[in-house]
Formats: structure tokens, C-alpha cells, sequence
């Protein structure tokens, strides 16, 4: 067939080149098994979103369910984007259903339409994945639509995919909608272990929410999941790389519903500060969704308010976005995604679209940014104040923009109108980087894309995830920079008769005699290894107080027991042994330090115990939300922490303590044995003088250096509360001191000499 070239002039630069049927006119219909596209795409193709860069030459991709299935018109389209002249690309279905090949120039854009068979319904296994495999680097962008149901994501090369993932799904729907994701593997078999955080179904398995499952995906295959529960935070990972795609079936808020869905990027990928702006024709509230991968505090800031959270692992936070600018600043990277609920114009209704947010951090100096034809397509550009005036598009400057600082910050936003057609621009500042998204709205349907950068935004800053840290020492930033600290512990303590502190920062007291669970991990902590630890309540000559007597630590194959009085000893396997001790590869350590037992094991635990009656447990972060037992459940929200083994909340210390009793074949008892005992006023003033426990709290004494690390306060009330009770004994004070002089020393503190100004006796 003879043949015409095609060639598309605009600005005077040629954007786009293709060989087509020479009977055939410039309509933008299908043509043979190709349609052409000039520059009609909707995405970022080479911008390095969130330091992932979107050029290369091996990509995997899959469609979601859209939609009801009587939504009609279905298409399922790949568009490519060359970077460099002839690149051989193959398009092929893994299921070998389909296979094309074709060849690009470059900056040319090529649609090619799939079969119907391309779509997954269902819960499902993805055998029908689409491999895209090119000679030079190129862009690629997937296009899921129905009749008014239509959405676009950029599709991440394999090198940028990750093994570690959070979803993110839209909460409102259609009434026969779901919430969607899909799993796929790279070129390697992976093992996946998901953390859902709602209902779903896999390989005709159901699966509860908030469980834990795996399963296995062979190269190239994947998995998608429909539920009508929020999967958002839930936590996938895997062995090897893998790509993570979720949205919703058909997300409705103010119009009607619609197909939305994205890419998202893995967590070592993610960035820490972010500016996310209003759009000017929106008269509804949008929302924005921050997701954490651990323990993170995240700042954000709308206008004049400020608000702090702190974050632990998959917990989400939705924040409402008016017409006001939002400033997100966190410790750690996190993800960001924004949620146009959809509403309506002067002239139409548009539905709703998701969009990744670009981090401050992968901003860039050169932009194109692609219009699309019958849709009103808008420019959103974040850039410093300084240099504003700087910014110029299609070579131009700028013309007569409205720029708004954003407070807080050295950056403003502008908005600008390019447009209705298919069209392509380019947006540019010469040695400074800003942010440009593109966003369009039409009758029925809108989209939003980050803009496609076209320079290298060079090296990514420092992160915690290049550092290897010794033994014993974690990673922080500091002032932008790794740093190799002693990784912060939180504390969870028993001590006198007992009071005990939770992880959280709740303070109770518990009279019980039996054994119980003083700590254990409950959830899943990926490698790192899991405990119990289990203490033994008794009484010492009165019977309304009890005394952590035992404590018992079990860790894999072994059972660690340290009893009162054994100074120097512990029971391995039952078997009576001096210390020092190591087990487990050296994984396990047990030794002496002071007049305390210390149990190590790993970087992330650190047990002590006095022989006696002060018990502390440390853990690093990497274990929050994963714990339950005594010590609370270690989420950083004390209000829960009387959380029983049933998951229900306990309606006192004694319920809760009785809760997590351990069966020991002993006679014990979980109340004060009659009305709980209380201090007099006057014997309270006496017990808090030097002579007792007031040294503990004394401005100038012995611990004053200690008190900025370590409160004071509540140790000394329990002292004052445990000499009281019985009857002022002087060995009780005396342990209640040294309680809290060793934990002053573990928090790094030079303690001056207390013995002889308490009074007490080594």
C-alpha cells in the first residue's frame, strides 16, 4: 500500500512522524492496528516522579476493572513516546493473545489499541499482562476507558519498580463499585506478602481485613483484588521487584462516578516535602491522601494553620483541600496523592481523577506538558517567588499570570489556561527547578498528570535508605544529611508494687499475683524477630501488693527465665547458668550490667531486669502498632492501651490486667485482696524527704542532670505510694532510688554518688 508522510507542524517545530494509510486523513480514528497521536499525551512520560524516573525500555502493565460491566465503549490503549530515532518497540500480551511491533522517532507519540481481553473483571488471576520492551528509552503511558468512564496512569519502567508498597483506594464509589488494586511481578518470580487493611479475595480464598496472607506470582502474572472495604495503607511486600496499581472501579463524590486509577510509586522512592495547590474551577472541597511507611512526623500546613501528626506504618491521613495551598513537611518519605472529587463547570459536569504529587525534591528546569482535544487544559505551575518572572512558555514569557505565594514557604503558584486542543508546550526556566502539573476537565470527564520533565533533576538528596548503620545505631536526617545515631528506644517499665508505664506513655498500677504477658509481638514485623515476655507477680509480706518476682523472655527456640535473688544467673531451657551468655549466631545476648540482667537481642530489643522488682522493656519503632500484652500496643496513642487480647478495650487496670493472665497451675488472684491501699497525706509528706525518696526529685541533688531526660515525678510518687504502703521501710525507698539512678545511666546521664545521701547500703 502506498503510503504518505505525515508530519504535524506547531510553533514552527516538528512534533510527531508516522508512516499511515495514504486513503486515510488526519482524524484521529483508528488506522490498521495503530492510531496516531500527536503529543495527545496526558501524563508525565520522562519526568523522574518521586525519583523515579519514567524512561526506559521494559514496562509492565495491566487494566483494572472500570466500571460496571454495562458500561459500553470500552478501549484499552498503550501510548508510547520515543526519545530517540528509530526505536523498535514490541507491544505484547504475556498470554500471547496479541503482538505488535512498531518503530518510533523521536518526541513521536503512538496510541495502540488492545483487544477488550486486556481489561481484568473480578478477583482474578492477571495472566493477560501487557510487556512493552523497546531498542532506546521511551515513555509509556496506559489509557482505561468505557463510555463516561475513563482514566490514565504513567506506567513505571521495570527499574524503578520496588518490593515494598502502600495502597491507596478513593473511599466513595458507585453503589456496585470497588475499591481495585493489582499486584504484578517483574521478570522474576516473587513471593508477596500483602497486609490488607480491608475484605479481599484471592485464588477463591477470602481474606478478613486487617490480616496477613501470601501469595506467589510467577514472572510477569499478578493478581487483582476487588473489595468493597477501604484497602488504602495496606502494605505490600514482596522478594522481588514488583508493580503496585490501585483506584476504584467507579469513584463518585459530586458528579457521577468514574474510573480512576495510578501507578503508585514504592516507598524507596517516595519523597518528604510536598506543595499541593487549589484549582481554580473547583467549587468543591478535593482531598489529599498522605500515607506513612513507619513511624513519621508529618507537618502540614493550610494557609495559617498548622497541624502535626505523628504517623506509624499504613496509617493514612486524609486532609480536606479548600482553596487554600497545602505545605506538607515530613521526617521521612512519604506518599501523596490527590483526589479531585470532580464537580462542575459554567458549562458542564466533570467526573473525578486520581494524581501522584510531585515531591519539592524532583522538581525540574524543563517541562512539555500535552493538551488534549475537546478538554479545557489548565497548567499548574509551583516556582519560587524570586524567579517567577523567569519562567517562560513556548519560549515566551508567561503571559499576564496571577501568581499566589504560598504562606510558609519561598514559592508561589500560578494557574494558566492552554487551551482546548491537542496541542503540545513546552514550559522552561534556565538553572532553576519548579514544579508543573497538568490538569484538564471536559464534559463528563477530567485528568491530571504530573508534567514531563525533560532534563535530568539530577542525583536525589540523601536518604537513611543508602546508609548502613554499625550495630546497635540507626539512621536520622540531619540538616538534609544521613547520621548514624543510637536508634530512639521507648520504654515500657514495671517497677515497686507494680507501677507500671506503657510504651504510650500510660501509667497504671496492677495488684495481680499471676503470671502475665508483659509484652509480646501480635502483628507482623517483616524480619525483624519476634518475643514475648512474661512476668511473674508476687507478694512480699503483704498481701494487698504484689512484685514483679520472675521475668520470663522467649524468643525462638529458647526460654530465657530470670528469677528474684539469682544475681548473676539466668535458667536457659530450664538449665541454671552464670552469666555472661550468647545465643542464636550472637543474635541473643544476656549479661550483667550494674545490679541489673540485660537480654539483647538484635538492634530493636533490650530487656533489664534488677533481680528484684524493676523490670524495663526497650524496643526501637520498627515494632509499633506490632505489639500487645502490659505494655500497651505501642501506636502512640495512649487511649488504647487497655486493649485485651480479644481486641476490645478493657474497662480498668484490673480487667486489663486479668486479660492477659498466663495459666501457671498457681493459686493467684488479680484485685488488692480487699480495698486497694492508699496513702495518708501526712505519712505522703514525710516519705517524699530526702530521708525516703524526695532525693530522686531534689533540684541540686545527685539525679538533677537526669531530670531533662527522665521525669522524675512519677518515680517518685510511686516511691513515696510503695514505702507508704508498707509501713516505711527503708529497702523499699532504697530500691525505688536505684530504679531510677540505672535508668538515668541507660539514658547515657553520670550519676554522682546517692547511696550515702539516701541512706542505703550496696
Amino acid at each position: 500500500m502506498a503510503t504518505n508522510r505525515f508530519k504535524w507542524m506547531l510553533q514552527e517545530k516538528c512534533f510527531i512522524g508516522y508512516d499511515i494509510p495514504k486513503q486515510s486523513q488526519w482524524t484521529g480514528k483508528k488506522m490498521g492496528t495503530l492510531w496516531i497521536v500527536q503529543f495527545c499525551m496526558w501524563g508525565a512520560l520522562f519526568c523522574d516522579s518521586g525519583r523515579a524516573n519514567m524512561i526506559g525500555t521494559k514496562f509492565i502493565t495491566t487494566f483494572l476493572q472500570n466500571g460496571p460491566s454495562s458500561f459500553s465503549n470500552q478501549k484499552k490503549e498503550i501510548r508510547l513516546t520515543g526519545t530517540e530515532d528509530k526505536t523498535n518497540v514490541t507491544v505484547e500480551s504475556i498470554d500471547g493473545s496479541y503482538s505488535r511491533r512498531l518503530t518510533l522517532g523521536s518526541r513521536t507519540t503512538i496510541s495502540m489499541p488492545l483487544t477488550e481481553s486486556a481489561e481484568n473483571r473480578g478477583n482474578t488471576r492477571i495472566l493477560n499482562a501487557v510487556l512493552i520492551s523497546s531498542t532506546k528509552p521511551i515513555s509509556v503511558l496506559s489509557m482505561n476507558s468505557r463510555y463516561k468512564s475513563a482514566e490514565t496512569t504513567a506506567v513505571l519502567p521495570l527499574s524503578a519498580l520496588g518490593t515494598e508498597y502502600f495502597a491507596m483506594t478513593p473511599t466513595t464509589g458507585a453503589s456496585d463499585s470497588f475499591k481495585v488494586c493489582a499486584v504484578i511481578a517483574s521478570t522474576e518470580e516473587a513471593s508477596v506478602e500483602i497486609h490488607t487493611k480491608g475484605s479481599v479475595q484471592v485464588d477463591g480464598k477470602r481474606y478478613a481485613a486487617n490480616s496477613v496472607f501470601k501469595v506467589t506470582l510467577p514472572a510477569f502474572q499478578g493478581i487483582q483484588m476487588l473489595s468493597a472495604d477501604n484497602l488504602s495503607g495496606s502494605q505490600v511486600l514482596s522478594t522481588k521487584p514488583v508493580a503496585l496499581l490501585c483506584g476504584h472501579t467507579c469513584a463518585q463524590k459530586n458528579t457521577q462516578c468514574n474510573h480512576v486509577y495510578e501507578q503508585l510509586l514504592p516507598v524507596s522512592r517516595w519523597a518528604a516535602n510536598y506543595l499541593v495547590v487549589p484549582l481554580s474551577f473547583q467549587q468543591n472541597t478535593d482531598l489529599v491522601y498522605i500515607i506513612a511507611a513507619g513511624k513519621t512526623e508529618v507537618n502540614y500546613f493550610l494557609d495559617t494553620m498548622h497541624k502535626k501528626e505523628n504517623m506509624v506504618a499504613g496509617q493514612v491521613l486524609e486532609i480536606e483541600l479548600p482553596n487554600k495551598p497545602l505545605r506538607i513537611e515530613a521526617s521521612d518519605g512519604v506518599q501523596v496523592i490527590y483526589f479531585n472529587t470532580g464537580g462542575r463547570s459554567k458549562e458542564f459536569a466533570y467526573n473525578p481523577f486520581l494524581m501522584n504529587i510531585m515531591g519539592i525534591a524532583d522538581y525540574c528546569s524543563s517541562y512539555y506538558l500535552y493538551g488534549q482535544r475537546g478538554i479545557e487544559n489548565y497548567a499548574i505551575i509551583i516556582a519560587e517567588t524570586s524567579s517567577t518572572a523567569d519562567i517562560s512558555f513556548d519560549g515566551r514569557p508567561l503571559y499576564k499570570p496571577k501568581w499566589t505565594t504560598i504562606p510558609g514557604t519561598t514559592y508561589s503558584w500560578a494557574e494558566l489556561y492552554y487551551g482546548n486542543s491537542l496541542t503540545s508546550h513546552r514550559a522552561e526556566q534556565s538553572n532553576k527547578k519548579f514544579g508543573l502539573q497538568s490538569v484538564g476537565i471536559g464534559s463528563l470527564f477530567s485528568y491530571g498528570s504530573l508534567g514531563t520533565c525533560l532534563k535530568d533533576p539530577g542525583p536525589p538528596p540523601p536518604s537513611c535508605r543508602d546508609v548502613l548503620c554499625p550495630p546497635r545505631q540507626a539512621c536520622i536526617m540531619e540538616s538534609g544529611k544521613p547520621k548514624c545515631v543510637k536508634p530512639q528506644l521507648d520504654l515500657c517499665w514495671a517497677s515497686g508494687d507494680p507501677h507500671i508505664r506503657t510504651w504510650d506513655n500510660t501509667y497504671f498500677d496492677f495488684m495481680g499475683t499471676c503470671t502475665y504477658t508483659f509484652a509480646t509481638v501480635c502483628g507482623d514485623v517483616k524480619d525483624l524477630p519476634k518475643f514475648t515476655i512474661q512476668t511473674k507477680h508476687d507478694n512480699r509480706g503483704n498481701v494487698r501488693v504484689s512484685y514483679v518476682g520472675q521475668v520470663t523472655f522467649i524468643t525462638g527456640p529458647h526460654t530465657i527465665v530470670a528469677k528474684k535473688g539469682e544475681i548473676g544467673h539466668v535458667r536457659v531451657d530450664n538449665a541454671l547458668c552464670q552469666l555472661p551468655i550468647s545465643l542464636i549466631n550472637g543474635t541473643l545476648k544476656i549479661f550483667q550490667s550494674g545490679a541489673s540482667v540485660v537480654i539483647q537481642l538484635g538492634n530493636d530489643v533490650q530487656i533489664t531486669y534488677d533481680w528484684n522488682h524493676f523490670i524495663t522493656a526497650a524496643i526501637t519503632r520498627k515494632y509499633a502498632g506490632k505489639m500487645c500484652g502490659l505494655c500497651g500496643n505501642y501506636n502512640q496513642n495512649p487511649k488504647d492501651d487497655f486493649q485485651t487480647p480479644e481486641g476490645t478495650l478493657a474497662p480498668n487496670a484490673i480487667a486489663f490486667g486479668a486479660s492477659w493472665a498466663v495459666e501457671d497451675n498457681t493459686f493467684c488472684w488479680h484485685d488488692c485482696r480487699g480495698p486497694c491501699l492508699s496513702c495518708p497525706s501526712t505519712s505522703a509528706n514525710k516519705y517524699s524527704t530526702v530521708a525516703y525518696c524526695g532525693l530522686i526529685s531534689k533540684v541540686d541533688g545527685p539525679f538533677s542532670e537526669c531530670h531533662a531526660l527522665v521525669d522524675p515525678k512519677m518515680y517518685m510518687e510511686n516511691c513515696v505510694f510503695d514505702v507508704c504502703v508498707n509501713g516505711g521501710f527503708k529497702k523499699i525507698s532504697c530500691d525505688a532510688v536505684q530504679a531510677y539512678a540505672e535508668t538515668c545511666q541507660r539514658a547515657g546521664v553520670a550519676i554522682k554518688d546517692w547511696r550515702n545521701a539516701a541512706g542505703c547500703r550496696k
